[in-house]
């Protein structure tokens, strides 16, 4: 798949914005702060309906956008996929002009070939890995990072996945409720039952596919930080679960596991176990990366992540996702950067950001389209 086309208007510090793109390497160059990494970001919000670096879809929309009396921002694509043609819209609605400075909430409208989409439905149209500098961040910070990373990574290419963990989300927030007013003394313990039940199916699916993903996940992600490194050390994926395997392998083991911390639940009132408390470690040599890697061994693990992750949906789509590395080269060496570009040459669009050409080998950039990018402007070099 491909994208041939993005509109964006009034999306960060882009007020208009109509692009052609090819299939192949693309990359666009400039210097920082002018709009590159915005780029990539519109087409993994078109993608995924959510960004990877802002906190609440209002930061999405242009500052000048947020004063008009109808602030909005839409992006727009057409993708080229074996199947035909599809046209993906995502619209951003507000906040309303008393709210400005980007703290209330926009409404998000998703659309599929011009028709309404609910989120589960409009996922899986356009598939795309994204790297970028957050990535050290979700390797190094709160497990919530971690735990988004394999809903994605598990949703883009599973659509039953996102609608269970819908229903878990849902599940989860009515069963803790209900904790609380049974810890107030509103309600009875043998209405978690229910509760338990839904939560339990729900759950149980999730763990089981996050452990599927892991399992080949681990073994991509170590040959490919294997040949990115040539270093000895292995990387290796661990999957730290407040469940063990044996309670959440199905519901009813699941729904055991429940009933043996109901009462440290009511007492928290909150619901202590299952995916939504579970974590992802990367350990480089046997050594937790968070805690003793380097800002480059973070770097180059999270690469090898994304790049199996991409091996992965390119194998569960029969097609490859769309590649977007924003500044993936500056901190590799010579060496580096051209066993990079073997692995990234199968996949039919690839999207790469960089402060200037000298990052890129003479090579590939006689093979890629170029495009300069300056104050939110896009124009071909």
């Amino acid at each position: 798949m491909w994208v041939s086309h993005l509109k964006l208007q009034d999306f960060r510090n882009f007020h208009r914005l109509d692009l052609l793109l090819g299939p192949g390497p693309t990359v666009f160059l400039g210097d920082n702060a002018h709009g590159k990494s915005n780029l990539l970001e519109a087409l993994y919000v078109l993608a995924t309906t959510r960004s990877p670096r802002a906190g609440a879809d209002a930061e999405l929309l242009r500052w000048e956008a947020l004063g008009e009396a109808l602030p909005l921002a839409r992006l727009e694509a057409q993708v080229r996929r074996p199947r035909g043609p599809v046209a993906l819209e995502v619209l951003l609605v507000g906040p309303a002009p008393a709210e400005r400075g980007g703290q209330g909430l926009a409404q998000k409208r998703l659309r599929v070939n011009g028709v309404p989409r609910r989120a589960w439905d409009y996922l899986g149209e356009l598939v795309a890995v994204l790297f970028s500098a957050a990535d050290l961040e979700m390797l190094a910070g709160a497990p919530g990072l971690r735990r988004r990373f394999l809903d994605v990574a598990c949703g883009q290419g599973d659509r039953a996945y996102l609608r269970a963990l819908q229903r878990y989300g849902r599940v989860l927030s009515q069963r803790n409720s209900l904790l609380k007013l049974i810890g107030a003394g509103r309600g009875r313990v043998a209405e978690l039952e229910f509760w338990d039940e839904e939560l339990a199916q729900h759950g149980s699916y999730l763990l089981g596919q996050r452990r599927s993903l892991l399992a080949a996940l681990g073994q991509e992600a170590t040959a490919v930080h294997r040949a990115l490194t040539g270093s000895s050390a292995q990387l290796a994926l661990e999957y730290q679960a407040t469940l063990s395997l044996a309670e959440g392998q199905d519901a009813l083991s699941f729904r055991r596991a429940l009933l043996s911390v109901q009462g440290r639940e009511l007492a928290a009132g909150f619901t202590l176990v299952g995916p939504h408390r579970d974590d992802l470690r990367l350990l480089l040599g046997g050594r937790g990366l968070a805690q003793y890697g380097s800002r480059g061994e973070l770097r180059t693990a999270a690469l090898a992540l994304r790049l199996a992750e991409a091996a992965l949906l390119r194998r569960a789509l029969g097609e490859a996702p769309v590649l977007l590395l924003d500044d993936v080269l500056s901190e590799l060496d010579g060496g580096r950067r051209r066993l990079l570009q073997e692995f990234i040459a199968p996949y039919e669009q690839v999207l790469i950001t960089a402060v200037d050409r000298e990052a890129l080998a003479p090579g590939f950039l006689e093979g890629a389209a170029r495009w300069r990018v300056r104050a939110g402007a896009v124009e071909r070099e």
